[in-house]
């Protein structure tokens, strides 16, 4: 039986088994993956200036628990680039989960962690699937499972993920941005723990401090040029 350890919901990938996770780019790009980033005025959450939407049904994930390369580029137009991250969600996320030939036990829906490459910590993952300790029944199957959902998870100045006392503020890499995955449990074949297939995961955004008082700089500007 496999054994069940205390894994936290919201984690970082360098706490876990895995490493490196499969990351997907955020926006469409040469491979094909498509999102977008839009300015959303109606949003329904305060100081939100961007959105940032990847769906997985345009280009499904690999995850691993161990270290992979990533399967495209993104580069956030420069005005967009270090956005801060005031919040995310999930909407029905769709992940076929592994259990490998050559495993002793199956991979569970639990195990996942799917979220992204931060600036400051790397890459962060949140469970779509918590206490869902289920996976496939044989050796070399896969299982379905749907209804990963997370309503909006507050961000902006609540979490304290480097165990400092200090809530942490979280960024999108100025050079790009990038979805990951990740598992939890290492099953020894090096084989994908699972596939997500569907669903999708927004960010909520604003610009980062620095980026912010330089837009209003130049707006400033742009007013007396047209005086």
């Amino acid at each position: 039986m496999k054994i069940l350890t205390a894994a936290m919901v919201l984690g970082l990938a360098g706490t876990a088994i895995a490493k490196d996770p499969s990351s997907a780019t955020l926006l469409s790009s040469a491979s094909g993956l498509n999102g977008q980033v839009i300015n959303p005025q109606a949003s329904g959450f305060a100081g939100v200036r961007y959105t940032a939407v990847y769906d997985f049904a345009s280009g499904s994930l690999d995850y691993f628990a161990g270290s992979v390369p990533g399967v495209g580029t993104l580069s956030f137009d420069p005005a967009g680039a270090n956005l801060r991250i005031l919040g995310m969600e999930f909407s029905n996320i769709q992940t076929e989960v592994n259990w490998n030939a050559g495993a002793t036990f199956e991979n569970w829906a639990s195990e996942l962690r799917l979220g992204w490459d931060d600036a400051n910590f790397g890459i962060i993952g949140i469970a779509p699937y918590p206490g869902v300790n289920d996976g496939p029944v044989a050796p070399g199957t896969s299982q379905l499972f749907t209804g990963g959902n997370l309503p909006f998870f507050d961000l902006d100045g609540t979490v304290d993920i480097d165990g400092d006392t200090i809530p942490d503020d979280f960024f999108m890499p100025a050079s790009g941005a990038t979805v990951g995955a990740f598992s939890t449990y290492n099953d020894g074949t090096g084989q994908p723990a699972g596939t997500i297939v569907g669903g999708t995961i927004t960010f909520y955004l604003v610009p980062a401090p620095g980026a912010a008082a330089l837009m209003g700089l130049a707006g400033l500007a742009a007013v007396r040029r047209r005086r």
